[in-house]
């Protein structure tokens, strides 16, 4: 398998390894390289006899006291800027922290770095869309808004993943402990570790992410509400459509009974009506009278229970 490989110099090295060479170099069993050789994206961090496994996405390495191998090198973001990246922060001096947990912070800072330019393309064609939606909104802005939502909920699903990764080992101190390689590797086995910095790597990381989470779930808040709106006007101009209909039905039903006029005279049987000029004018209009009064009754009946 090809990896990249950068040593405490920041010294840069592309070549072709074995899984047998890392179980043996650094004592780690075969199966818990999984999450470095394998395509899952699901965060994982933790300590195996002298190296560290960490897979954040597109960051999967393998970090020992000296050395740091990077893996899923196919993808351009590790050979164009992690790898150069990494060799680059390792090139500077920082007797501060040890070299393990100078290349666990920088996987840290680039990850984060990523997601929170994700954060930032997310926001902004929320907020654009938004103030779209305000003003006129039509079947396509209303998909748009919807593919906006599904993805700020597998961003979510994505931050919290990697916040539960950090948490795990921040909530464990014997595995902060195991993550310190050089100093259990100086001190001996059984040997008091400091884990002070490393805590505080992992700290920064989980506060960021939260930080990041909420600021998200303000943005889906504004969603819902603009959905909810939304759906108040569709509901307001089906019920006004809905009156309308009614009130068209009811007068149609009331003037239809004129049909009765018709009725009256168009039947073969002789009724004395025909011969009667007023007749006419007084059936008609009587029937116009009773009918309008009947419109009045039932349209005050349908807005005093508020149906109209």
């Amino acid at each position: 398998m090809k990896t990249v490989e950068i040593d405490n110099t920041g010294k840069k090295n592309t070549h072709e390894v074995n899984r047998k060479t890392f179980v043996e170099a650094l004592e780690v069993p075969f199966r818990d390289l999984r999450p470095i050789f394998s395509i899952s994206q699901v965060a994982t961090i933790f300590a195996r006899g002298k190296g560290i496994i960490m897979n954040l996405g597109v960051i999967k390495m393998l970090i020992s006291h000296d050395r740091v191998w990077l893996f899923n090198t196919e993808n351009e973001e590790v050979t164009e800027a992690i790898a150069p990246g990494l060799a680059k922060a390792l090139k500077a001096d920082n007797p501060d922290l040890d070299f393990e947990l100078r290349v666990i912070e920088f996987a840290f800072n680039h990850k984060m770095q990523k997601m929170k330019s994700t954060a930032e393309d997310l926001e902004k064609a929320t907020t654009r869309l938004l103030k779209r939606v305000e003003k006129e909104y039509d079947d396509r802005s209303l998909e748009r808004l919807l593919k906006l939502k599904k993805q700020l909920s597998r961003f979510e699903i994505i931050l919290k993943e990697n916040e539960a990764a950090a948490l795990e080992v921040l909530d464990d101190d014997e595995d902060l402990q195991d993550l310190c390689i050089t100093q259990r590797l100086k001190l001996g086995e059984g040997a008091e570790v400091d884990i002070e910095e490393v805590e505080s790597i992992f700290e920064s990381y989980t506060d960021q992410i939260e930080r990041l989470s909420y600021h998200l779930g303000d943005l889906k808040e504004n969603i819902d509400d603009t959905q909810e709106i939304i759906a108040l006007k569709l509901q307001n101009r089906r019920n006004s459509i809905i009156r309308y209909d009614l009130l068209a039905t009811l007068i149609t039903a009331l003037f239809s009974l004129l049909a009765v006029v018709t009725g009256l005279y168009g039947m073969n049987i002789k009724n004395n009506l025909e011969q009667n000029n007023a007749a006419f004018w007084i059936i008609v209009g009587g029937f116009v009278l009773l009918f309008s009064l009947f419109c009045v009754l039932i349209l005050g009946y349908l807005k005093r229970q508020k149906i109209l």
